[in-house]
């Protein structure tokens, strides 16, 4: 009887994408908050934003998803960014005082 035997050598791809995005942030009118999903190898980004950058700025609140793609997998988060309860409003007056000899006290 005859037999014969070959090698199979399987490469594939162990590299899993990470999302280290908090689930949850804060946001004040006039904030800018960057999302940013980075990977320190190619990976494919896809926001719900229509963004295919590795991060996104955010100037109004809402449910933001981030899908990012390695040919071997696929991870997805979700982040709310919702409207704070302690934001600080300031009043910008154009307006400059310069007290002088003559100012009340």
């Amino acid at each position: 009887m005859w037999y014969e035997s070959d090698e199979l050598v399987l490469d594939y791809d162990t590299r899993v994408p990470q999302l280290n995005l908090a689930p949850a942030i804060s946001w004040c009118p006039g904030d800018i908050v960057t999302l940013d999903a980075s990977q320190p190898f190619a990976a494919q980004y896809i926001w719900s934003t229509g963004a295919t950058t590795p991060s996104i700025q955010i100037i109004t609140p809402g449910m933001y998803i981030i899908d990012v793609a390695t040919p071997c997998s696929t991870v997805s988060m979700e982040v709310d960014v919702f409207p704070g309860t302690d934001c600080i409003e300031a009043e910008v007056h154009n307006e400059i005082y310069i007290p002088n000899v003559f100012s009340p006290e």
